[in-house]
């Protein structure tokens, strides 16, 4: 199967004819990743925007907002993730360029489903937030759940912290959540 074009269809033929076993092929770059993992019969006939160019650039963008509180939020479970690391390393190389590095505010999180832990993950959030600065909220996954929770907890903290939100582009494909959330 050759196509089809947008990532959202090209996700559900994939796992159609990933129980088939039938090789797909996307003629053109995706803006996630997403479908290809654990699906070893679709192929990219262009490499996809990779997410290292994504990190390089919102890093050097987050690096303008050095005197922030930064909060960078993944669902990496083992802190050890190539993609997690990387852009937590560009992102405080970028810092140290704009301020010494003892005097960047930087707090990492992993993600907790609210189904797992309850509140303890929008708690967890507002113990990392300042109220004397403004806090930069960096939401490093491209896990449509991890995303939309974040999001969810963000808006409801929004009323007592002044709060920006960065993340992947893939976020801008969250169709599940109220769009007043990211106006707000």
């Amino acid at each position: 199967i050759i196509g089809p074009v947008y990532s959202h269809n090209l996700a559900r033929v994939a796992s159609y004819a990933r129980d088939l076993n039938i090789p797909v092929v996307s003629p053109v770059p995706l803006y996630s990743n997403e479908a290809l993992v654990n699906n070893p019969n679709l192929f990219l006939s262009n490499s996809s925007l990779t997410l290292a160019i994504a990190q390089k650039k919102l890093a050097r963008k987050l690096s303008e907002y050095y005197d922030h509180n930064f909060v960078l939020i993944h669902s990496d479970t083992t802190g050890s993730g190539n993609d997690v690391n990387r852009f937590k390393n560009l992102l405080l190389t970028e810092l140290s360029y704009r301020m010494p590095f003892e005097d960047i505010k930087f707090k990492e999180m992993q993600f907790y489903s609210r189904s797992r832990f309850g509140n303890d993950s929008i708690n967890r959030l507002s113990h990392s937030l300042s109220d004397h600065n403004k806090n930069i909220i960096i939401i490093a996954s491209e896990e449509s759940p991890v995303i939309s929770e974040t999001i969810e907890d963000i808006h409801g903290l929004s009323r007592k912290f002044d709060i920006k939100v960065f993340g992947y582009p893939v976020m801008r494909d969250i169709d599940n959540l109220d769009p007043g959330y990211f106006f707000d």
